[in-house]
């Protein structure tokens, strides 16, 4: 059914005048989609990246606290320039960088800050680099990797097995 909502979401949007944006509410959440640049959520906007086309953002949450933000766009600037720009939008606006995965073609940035979590992925197709930001409530505390380094297996933790 999700998939129905978001197909309808973006169908409305799409035929809406110059107030590209549609907000409704399913199943206790708020869900609201956007093209104009001026409906970026204020925790959102120092990952806007200059100069670059908006293709969407959206945005849902609910009574209980949770909420997801993702933002895409698109720029002519090489997939290297943009990584070496978020890297740095990053930790000035305090997030902690948690991985920095390079493939050929793509990178993939996570990181976080306080109880938020934040995921940036550049891929490069032909002249531009698509950009996708994604950022959410942390659910849990980040694992301790002392912990996870003195794993003991335990009757109600066992090895995993295959």
């Amino acid at each position: 059914m999700v998939p129905l909502a978001v197909l309808g979401s973006f169908l409305i949007l799409s035929s809406c005048g110059n107030d590209k944006k549609v907000t409704y509410d399913s199943s206790g959440m708020t869900t609201t989609f956007s093209e104009d640049k001026n409906g970026v959520p204020g925790e959102l906007k120092p990952f806007v990246y200059p100069e670059s086309k908006m293709a969407g953002m959206s945005s849902a949450s609910d009574k209980e606290g949770e909420e997801a933000k993702y933002l895409s766009m698109t720029s002519t600037d090489s997939m290297q320039k943009v990584t070496e720009w978020y890297t740095t939008a990053l930790k000035s606006n305090g997030y902690t960088v948690d991985d920095d995965d390079e493939q050929p073609r793509s990178v993939n940035i996570s990181g976080h800050k306080d109880k938020l979590e934040i995921n940036i992925t550049m891929a490069e197709e032909g002249e531009k680099t698509t950009i996708s930001v994604s950022q959410g409530k942390s659910v849990d505390d980040p694992a301790d990797e002392h912990e996870m380094e003195n794993f003991t297996p335990n009757e109600d933790q066992p090895t995993p097995t295959d």
